[in-house]
């Protein structure tokens, strides 16, 4: 046998078993739950247990009252920039349609979502008791997407939905 053959089998072996190797050894996926806490950070200061309570206040009482100007005006600047009021107005009132009422809402956790530059973003997620009239669920969850930069944030995004 050629040796110029002889070291291609042996290298074409080595690349065999190197593969399997690594193949095997991969490290394990991890579940969705390790990954979701990887995920979950705490909140910078300016967003405390106080702001976050107002937060869900606010947005129950704008709902409730169905005020759509103030649940627009919890909005940024940038936020609005995205979408119009008439957008937000025909969203928030099917919303109110469709559940009627929020009788209580209070924070479950929140999600780092990313960052850039300084500023950072959050999703923060709360469990809603629906009015017992509303067509879909008695419960809901509110997320509320946050930017935060140094000592001040906005809000982004709000989505609320049953289950």
């Amino acid at each position: 046998m050629n040796p110029l053959n002889l070291l291609i089998i042996v290298l074409l072996i080595l690349n065999l078993v190197a593969t399997v190797w690594f193949g095997i050894n991969q490290p394990q996926v991890q579940p969705i739950e390790a990954v979701r806490n990887k995920i979950t950070h705490n909140l910078p200061g300016v967003v405390n247990a106080s702001v976050r309570k107002q937060l869900v206040d606010e947005y129950i009482k704008h709902f409730n009252s169905q005020n759509l100007d103030g649940l627009y005006a919890m909005f940024s600047p940038a936020a609005k920039a995205q979408f119009s009021k008439q957008k937000s107005d025909e969203t928030f009132t099917k919303l109110i349609t469709y559940f009627r009422s929020v009788r209580d809402g209070a924070f479950t956790h929140s999600e780092f979502v990313g960052a850039n530059g300084d500023t950072k973003h959050f999703v923060l997620h709360y469990a809603l008791k629906l009015d017992e009239n509303s067509d879909f669920s008695q419960t809901g969850t509110l997320k509320v997407t946050i930017a935060v930069r140094g000592t001040e944030f906005e809000i982004y995004g709000i989505h609320m939905n049953a289950g």
